[in-house]
């Protein structure tokens, strides 16, 4: 886990205007599962372990698409805890076999050929509460927990101690907003001043709309 983080922080010049602002990408695709949920998972399990919620040897669980379970995988293999995956067949079959690699069980919900829908959303956090409630397993919360927001402050503060406090805008693609918050927080904290852009996808218009996954 001392490779999470301090991740390459790159300076694009091929693709900006002359004359225009600098632009800077901050490559989180080098953490060990190549996605910055790596920190959240890290953050999520290490503070639940502080707070004595769970300990070595304990089950978590939690529904996922892959990318924030394959973290999470990475991350309870390293602290010794059992991860449990809810899934679905309507997302990428190798992101199911990252997380069996790291020791995962997957429990996959089938989508009867019909996608990601907020059905199958609703049923795969569903059988992921079940499996607290039957199995007295301590559930992840990726959507609620506050430890996702404070798992990205040192982004933030990567940004800042690599291109100084002198950042005016700090863009990223949101889900459910954690990691721009969290990223924004630990700019803050760094004395920056930062304005914040959001881009959401079109299929999921939330912020702008109010609504959520668009179906056909």
């Amino acid at each position: 886990m001392d490779l999470v983080g301090n991740t390459p922080i790159i300076k694009l010049r091929n693709v900006t205007p002359d004359r225009g602002a600098e632009v800077w990408l901050k490559y989180e695709a080098g953490n060990p599962t190549g996605s910055y949920k790596d920190r959240v998972a890290m953050s999520v399990l290490n503070n639940a372990i502080s707070r004595h919620d769970v300990s070595p040897g304990d089950t978590v669980v939690e529904y996922t698409g892959g990318s924030t379970g394959s973290s999470f995988a990475f991350v309870s293999a390293a602290l010794g805890l059992k991860f449990v995956a809810v899934f679905s067949d309507a997302f990428s079959r190798s992101k199911q076999l990252t997380m069996e690699a790291f020791g995962a069980e997957v429990i996959v919900e089938d989508s009867y050929g019909k996608g990601i829908t907020p059905e199958l959303i609703e049923r795969m956090k569903g059988r992921a509460m079940s499996l607290c409630d039957d199995g007295n397993a301590y559930y992840v919360d990726q959507f609620g927990s506050p430890d996702v927001t404070v798992g990205y402050e040192p982004m933030g503060q990567e940004i800042a101690d690599a291109v100084g406090c002198d950042v005016d805008i700090l863009c990223a693609s949101v889900g459910t907003g954690g990691a721009l918050m969290g990223t924004w927080q630990g700019l803050v904290k760094s004395g920056s001043k930062a304005g914040v852009v959001a881009f959401e996808p079109a299929q999921s218009p939330f912020l702008t709309t109010g609504k959520g996954v668009r179906t056909k």
